[in-house]
């Protein structure tokens, strides 16, 4: 049986690093992404055999296009796609800059949008799977995250329609929602 392969975007650092780490032990291939050099190739020396790494910026429709076509040019189809790169930084709605509102958005949603459109074309159905990655944010309120919570909203929105609208061709699409330490508000957290 040949092995599963899996896409990761944002899969350098945590919750994508040890979601490869764990689909990796299972004997799975695993493709990661990241958007600097640096953080790729020391995720990929970590996760070893079997993972690949792909430099490619989620904000960046080209980068996305390019990934795609590495991917099926290399690998042909894919049986599942997470959606995980993503950052937050926290503003004061008052304060938020369009400028930070771009930045959260191009990459929390317009990036994840047109990454899993474009994903669909390679996905093996049936069965493959979508997982996007949200966050507690969607569930409850905190101060200070008013454009990350809309980006994540955004995600779990588009997750229902998604459901709609792939379920004849079997694809499953799923959302984990994660909660945990908020860093403070000087903080950046990033998923690259």
């Amino acid at each position: 049986m040949k092995k599963q392969i899996i896409v990761i975007t944002g899969g350098t650092t945590g919750i994508g690093f040890a979601c490869a780490e764990y689909l990796l032990s299972l004997d799975y291939t695993v493709i990661i992404t990241g958007r600097t050099k640096e953080n790729l190739d020391t995720a990929v020396f970590k996760l070893g055999e079997n993972c690949v790494g792909i430099l490619s910026d989620t904000s960046s429709l080209s980068d996305i296009d390019e990934l795609v076509l590495k991917i099926k040019s290399q690998f042909g189809k894919i049986d599942g796609l997470f959606i995980n790169a993503g950052i937050f930084t926290a503003s004061n709605f008052e304060e938020t800059s369009e400028e930070l509102f771009d930045e959260t958005m191009n990459i929390n949603f317009k990036g994840a949008f047109f990454t899993i459109q474009k994903f669909i074309p390679i996905l093996k159905n049936p069965p493959s799977s979508i997982v996007l990655n949200t966050s507690i944010v969607v569930f409850k309120s905190f101060a200070n995250t008013s454009v990350y919570t809309a980006s994540k909203s955004a995600l779990e929105s588009i997750a229902k329609v998604l459901n709609v609208e792939l379920a004849d061709r079997g694809i499953r699409v799923n959302i984990v929602s994660p909660g945990g330490n908020r860093k403070s508000n000087s903080e950046k957290v990033r998923n690259e």
